[in-house]
């Protein structure tokens, strides 16, 4: 930081909502991720005082929490060659190539900024697949031009997103991994006469779980559960977070026999594990439900996933009167 500035470092410990409309915590489920970020000092700039000058080694990332920034390529005169709006950072680049800079950073207005290191930067990407595709398409940004039109950079950050095989929330397989690799396992079972099931699985009385605790640390719910099923599964089964909610496992070489084994063991793992919420509660376990559908016909991916889910809801709507008389 440049000497002219006029700013004031302070160690409050940051408010993670503050973090949630930031281009590199975008979808990005912040629960568990506050003890990487609490201790993150944050800056205070004065209106037209420098952050970066020409030349200056930059190791930092400034995420925009309150105000806007402006580059320029040398004086602060004239149009900027960019603006950094709120929710938006500077620095990845110079912290990525570790040259010194080579524009000048002036805050256009009084501006609040979240200050993260090289230590701390590399430790997010290793928590969070959502954060290093957040990251991947800065990268992206930055190369095809900063000062693309906002609709430009909208497109890239979907395509991106679009292509990713990893579901946000839960860090799992998501739909789109799983529609092709499970079309490679339906051919292989049916070219190796072997039993395929897969294995549908949702909570019991989620929505409720979300309305008295919140979005938040629902999705927090949701990502443990889904580690927990990934744990309760053998290497060669295949686990996803389904785009209509449920957790998808695929079973090769399982019949209906083995895949209730398998689901009772998903069950009876979820009913043991409380959620932990670090630093702050703990909440009480919640109870999965299940269905599970063997092929029996060579048939699309997306039919085989569609008749778990089916046998899953058949399940749930038939013990929904037990649990009523009971």
């Amino acid at each position: 930081m440049s000497d002219k500035t006029a700013g004031v470092f302070e160690n409050h410990p940051v408010d993670v909502a503050d973090l949630s409309g930031q281009q590199l915590f975008r979808q990005v489920n912040l629960v568990g991720l506050e003890s990487l970020v609490r201790d993150c000092p944050s800056l205070k700039l004065r209106e037209g005082a420098t952050l970066i000058e020409p030349g200056q080694p930059n190791p930092m990332i400034y995420l925009v929490l309150v105000g806007r920034l402006h580059v320029y390529e040398g004086e602060a005169t004239g149009e900027p060659l960019a603006v950094i709006q709120q929710g938006e950072s500077v620095g990845l680049m110079s912290l990525i190539d570790q040259q010194p800079c080579h524009v000048r950073i002036v805050a256009k207005q009084a501006c609040h900024l979240l200050v993260i290191d090289e230590e701390r930067f590399l430790a997010l990407i290793n928590s969070s697949n959502a954060i290093a595709r957040n990251v991947l398409s800065m990268v992206m940004q930055y190369l095809r031009g900063k000062n693309a039109a906002a609709p430009e950079r909208a497109r890239l950050q979907k395509r991106i997103e679009r292509n990713s095989n990893i579901d946000p929330v839960t860090g799992l397989y998501n739909q789109r991994w799983l529609d092709g690799v499970l079309e490679r396992q339906i051919m292989r079972a049916a070219k190796d006469r072997k039993p395929l099931s897969v294995l549908a699985v949702a909570v019991s009385a989620f929505d409720e779980f979300k309305k008295e605790f919140g979005d938040e640390l629902a999705e927090h719910a949701w990502a443990t559960i889904g580690q927990i099923i990934a744990a309760k599964v053998r290497p060669t089964d295949l686990v996803a977070h389904h785009d209509s909610g449920y957790f998808i496992v695929v079973l090769p070489d399982t019949d209906i026999p083995g895949s209730e084994v398998v689901a009772r063991r998903i069950r009876q793992a979820v009913a043991d594990t409380a959620i932990e919420i670090p630093g702050a509660c703990r909440l009480p376990p919640l109870n999965a439900i299940t269905g599970q559908i063997q092929m029996k016909a060579f048939v699309a991916a997306r039919k085989l996933v569609d008749d778990a889910i089916d046998t899953l809801k058949n399940r749930r709507t038939a013990e929904a009167p037990m649990a009523a008389a009971g």
